[in-house]
């Protein structure tokens, strides 16, 4: 089964969802761990860089999104892929699609069906907190939040 995309209104959507999954007092939780990077590679894969070096994963690069820990990453990363930068990841709520790089005219460099919206749906296109970017390990989810009111 693949890595479902969920994204959330806001924060606080996120933690009222969460807050019975989430254990302060472990030191790895596999329900929420915190994004530091995201990669595009090929224009068709979505590479996420987890902060933990504690979590082994067997690796499978060949898939659509494909999670590494810290270390794992070293050994994939061969200068093909495209860092996601702050501002380029935006979700629109009329195809319920997440976009990479989003462009006024012609193609994304990637699309993304999300599987479920917590919260009131933006009318607009919506940038993503990507500060406030987590992976549940348990339930193979990406979990995206929308960001401030621009």
């Amino acid at each position: 089964m693949g890595t479902a995309i969920y994204v959330y209104e806001n924060l606080e959507q996120y933690y009222k969802k969460y807050e019975n999954f989430v254990d302060p007092k472990k030191q790895i939780n596999e329900t929420s761990f915190k994004v530091l990077d995201l990669y595009i590679k090929f224009r068709e894969k979505l590479w996420i860089i987890l902060d933990t070096d504690k979590y082994s994963n067997k690796v499978n690069a060949t898939r659509s999104i494909t999670f590494f820990n810290l270390k794992e990453f070293k050994n994939y990363a061969d200068g093909d892929e495209k860092l996601v930068t702050h501002g380029k990841i935006s979700y629109d709520p009329e195809t319920n699609h997440v976009r990479f790089f989003p462009k006024l005219f012609g193609r994304c460099d990637l699309n993304l069906k999300v599987d479920k919206f917590h919260g009131e749906k933006p009318k607009k296109l919506s940038k993503i907190d990507q500060g406030n970017i987590f992976y549940d390990m348990t339930f193979n989810r990406l979990i995206l939040i929308i960001g401030g009111k621009d």
